[in-house]
């Protein structure tokens, strides 16, 4: 469960992204703090696979200065959230105060903001970024002079009406070298 900026309505709504509705191709860029533009494209994600708690996938970090001094500050724990880009396909919104169930779950969304219950999103970016919108979005621990495990807590990961949403990845930063 996130707050993000709602552009069909000019407000600010919450989402929950349902994993099983993950679209993903072969391969996203991956960014730096999402900025659309090649000199922020500092490698690759590809290897999408979806689990029983989400989707998993594996971060390649480009083989350049940039690239090398993003890793370097996530190997070293000073930058440790991951956050995805994505178009939102099919959704339900559901009114301020008010419950619905979409696709067979009970969701209730708080007295002041809309909720948006996402069932159909496709991965278009995966970034690294120093604050993401998802505070449970994090680097986990670091393996190798290549590789960072990390774990990625859904933009979904966190109880609901009494109810336990699945974890959204857990993603494995690998650099190619």
């Amino acid at each position: 469960l996130v707050v993000v900026y709602d552009p069909v309505r000019g407000n600010l709504i919450e989402e929950i992204l349902v994993p099983a509705g993950a679209e993903f191709p072969g391969s996203v860029p991956m960014l730096e703090d999402h900025r659309r533009e090649i000199p922020s494209t500092i490698g690759s994600v590809r290897s999408f696979r979806r689990g029983k708690n989400g989707v998993t996938a594996r971060l390649y970090f480009a083989a350049d200065g940039r690239s090398a001094r993003v890793f370097g500050l996530v190997r070293d724990g000073h930058v440790t959230d991951v956050s995805v880009g994505y178009q939102p396909i099919e959704y339900a919104d559901i009114d301020p105060g008010r419950s619905d169930v979409v696709d067979g779950k009970t969701y209730v969304a708080a007295t002041n903001m809309r909720l948006r219950i996402t069932t159909k999103w496709r991965i278009r970016e995966v970034s690294v970024v120093p604050i993401g919108a998802d505070p449970n979005a994090k680097t986990r621990s670091y393996i190798g002079d290549h590789d960072v495990k990390t774990s990625v807590s859904s933009l979904i990961g966190r109880e609901l009406a009494g109810m336990t949403l699945a974890d959204f990845a857990r993603v494995i930063l690998q650099r190619r070298g």
